[in-house]
């Protein structure tokens, strides 16, 4: 299992501590999780998972993570929690963790080959993670779930990495996630990696596997993935300075470009600059921070705040240079 937080931890230890349990539970697995996920809304709201999980075997995971203790908890109401000196006097963390995933849910069913007929081949799971109350501690308080509302909720005494494997897979027999073969695990996690963004219509598929053209399919769809090194440096966000390098032709004009729009898109108020050398690369380092951008944002980037400029400029173009002077 990958796990990339998408920037560095703050002081919410409800979510550290989920993080922790889950690399205890689910390292050896095959999938990748993520710490503050963005996606989208119909009307370009940002929604954040706590944490976000693609697991090969059991599916989609949203966790919403609540630092609350049961004396926080004044009773519950169909999908509203009431709270007691809390930072809100209400809480609805299983429609909210629902919202999230089916946002992300929706950039699967983009995908055609993760699709059989009308069905999703990538199954989508809602779990509530309160890490300071125990299970014995919430029935005694009498907190009753409405039954229109299945949540699964992970409790302090579940956070045993074999418990909490437990609870991950303790999900409704319609629910389960199918076996799904590599090819489709490839494009799942290139969904969410932006891979799309990259790919070009692929040639279909031939009848023998073993041909050239059929070779030919298997590197296409390869090139144009994003490996998990890559999405590692592209989002994730250092506290200082980073130094990335590579080969000529290892993706570093990709990396940067997915990087730059991905800080742009989760701090919009920063103001970011992409510089580089070659003149010939400015619409082409632009045209990527765009698809980038719109494949989380829905919307072109706000190029005020995002600048893509060369090292020194020229005589009808600022550069980076001559900005700073």
């Amino acid at each position: 299992m990958e796990f990339i937080p998408s920037e560095p931890f703050d002081d919410n230890l409800a979510q550290h501590k989920m993080w922790m349990a889950l690399k205890d539970a689910l390292d050896g697995d095959e999938g990748i999780c993520y710490y503050r996920y963005p996606v989208f809304s119909s009307d370009r709201s940002r929604r954040e998972p706590d944490i976000l999980i693609l697991h090969r075997d059991l599916g989609l995971f949203v966790i919403e993570c609540k630092g609350c203790y049961i004396e926080n908890i004044e009773r519950i109401d169909g999908p509203v929690w009431y709270m007691r000196d809390w930072h809100s006097p209400e809480e609805t963390p299983y429609s909210q963790a629902e919202d999230q995933m089916f946002m992300t849910l929706n950039k699967f069913r983009n995908e055609p080959r993760l699709r059989k007929g009308r069905y999703d081949i990538i199954q989508g799971h809602v779990f509530i993670a309160l890490p300071f109350i125990s299970r014995a501690n919430w029935e005694k308080k009498g907190l009753n779930l409405s039954p229109a509302t299945p949540t699964n909720i992970i409790f302090k005494d579940d956070l045993a990495s074999d418990k909490l494997r437990a609870s991950l897979q303790a999900v409704p027999a319609e629910e389960k996630q199918e076996p799904i073969t590599d090819e489709q695990w490839r494009l799942a996690k290139g969904v969410l990696q932006g891979t799309p963004v990259l790919r070009r219509e692929l040639r279909p598929t031939p009848n023998n596997p073993q041909s050239k053209a059929a070779m030919l399919r298997d590197v296409e769809l390869r090139i144009k993935n994003i490996d998990s090194e890559q999405e590692k440096v592209a989002i994730q966000i250092p506290t200082g300075p980073q130094r990335i390098r590579g080969l000529a032709g290892s993706g570093k004009t990709i990396v940067m470009a997915m990087k730059a729009a991905w800080m742009h898109s989760k701090f919009p108020e920063w103001d970011i600059a992409y510089t580089f050398y070659s003149r010939g690369l400015h619409d082409m380092i632009k045209g990527l921070i765009t698809r980038f951008y719109r494949y989380w944002e829905s919307e072109p980037p706000n190029w005020e705040k995002l600048k893509v400029v060369h090292g020194w400029g020229a005589k009808d173009a600022p550069g980076m240079y001559s900005l700073v002077a």
